[in-house]
């Protein structure tokens, strides 16, 4: 395979997405938060615990691993301005987990995310906007 830019930016693009599911999930539990703990503040609609509970599905930590319920709980958290949770739930439209793959609404998740001004919400968006990982010119004009 010849190497040039847009095949630099593409591996580093799928290294992005791959990081974004990953970094803000790899520290698993929060420290000092039970699965109960967290479902009953998510009854109460707190963005945190809504974002654990969508953790502990995508993971299997806890409670059975589901994707789909695991993006419900993200999306919940993600629609209360919960920074992690959109990150997270972009990565899963962008690799369609639990969720129909849908590249527009991975972005605008991505790009609400680094809004917020933290560097591994930033790093996905950043691959939108560039050239890499076969993103559709659509999404990186957003």
């Amino acid at each position: 395979m010849k190497v040039t830019t847009r095949t630099l930016w593409q591996q580093a693009g799928a290294l992005a997405i791959g990081l974004a599911l990953m970094v803000p999930m790899l520290a698993g539990a929060a420290e000092g938060v039970t699965l109960e703990s967290a479902r009953r503040e998510a009854v109460k609609g707190n963005a945190r615990a809504l974002y654990e509970l969508g953790k502990r599905y995508a993971w299997g930590d806890g409670a059975p691993q589901d994707y789909g319920k695991a993006a419900e709980y993200l999306r919940q958290a993600a629609d209360r301005g919960y920074a992690l949770a959109e990150n997270d739930l972009g990565a899963f439209y962008a690799k369609g987990l639990g969720v129909k793959q849908d590249y527009v609404e991975a972005a605008q998740l991505y790009r609400r995310a680094a809004e917020k001004g933290e560097p591994w919400r930033s790093t996905a968006w950043g691959e939108v906007i560039g050239w890499g990982a076969g993103w559709p010119l659509t999404c990186r004009s957003l």
